[in-house]
């Protein structure tokens, strides 16, 4: 479907047309994802009209840095993103603890908080600490067994993502269904790869959200719910 509205727009284009002629309309923001990838892919400038871009969406960030520290232990940028997603009572004083005893021991946050009590400075902190480290240690030993899919619901369940989502309500279930579309673009990457890994899948992801080929751009095609 994706591809087929991309070329559709494409013809339009070459038949002389422009992309600010063309809007596609979907019934939630969750399905604009495989919209926009195509888009990506085929140089078809958008907006996103009453959202934000599918990669944009702080519960999308959240799951690609929580499979970045997986995948690399010493991703600090991301690991402090996810660090109290959902909260864990671990305040800004003691990350900052932590990443400094990362950087003096070249070691991995994950290392230093399992190994929290050997640290005064962290040791009060200890029991959330080495919490933590026990769940990135368990999703990185399945992460080359399992299904990439299967991983992103190990990651909701083992870190109560999942559960503190559904106590938030409608919003937090529309967060769930957005994150089903990221767990669909998996299976996809799957499919399409003969070897598909973690790393690969990271690598792919880093194409939609790293570009940003909007900036001063007014021709461009508009995505929207029906609602909005």
């Amino acid at each position: 479907e994706a591809r087929y509205v991309s070329s559709a727009i494409m013809a339009d284009k070459k038949a002389g047309g422009s992309f600010k002629d063309n809007a596609v309309l979907y019934r939630m923001n969750a399905q604009s994802n495989f919209i926009e990838r195509s888009f990506i892919q085929n140089n078809i400038p958008y907006r996103v009209y009453g959202g934000m871009r599918f990669y944009d969406r702080k519960e999308i960030k959240d799951m690609i840095a929580y499979l970045s520290v997986i995948n690399n232990q010493y991703d600090m940028m991301r690991f402090k993103r996810i660090v109290n997603e959902p909260k864990r009572g671990i305040g800004e004083a003691t990350i900052k603890t932590l990443d400094e005893i990362c950087v003096a021991n070249a070691a991995s946050p994950v290392e230093v908080m399992n190994d929290a009590d050997n640290y005064p400075l962290l040791s009060k902190k200890s029991n959330s600490l080495k919490s933590l480290a026990s769940i990135f240690m368990q999703l990185s030993d399945i992460a080359d067994t399992v299904a990439l899919d299967t991983l992103l619901d190990e990651v909701l369940d083992k870190t109560g993502y999942r559960e503190y989502q559904k106590l938030q309500g409608d919003e937090g279930l529309g967060r769930l269904e957005n994150i089903e579309e990221l767990k669909s673009t998996m299976v996809e990457y799957q499919k399409n790869n003969e070897d598909p890994t973690l790393d690969g899948f990271l690598a792919e992801i880093s194409l939609y959200t790293d570009l940003d080929r909007m900036k001063g751009d007014e021709n461009c095609v508009t995505l929207m719910t029906v609602h909005s």
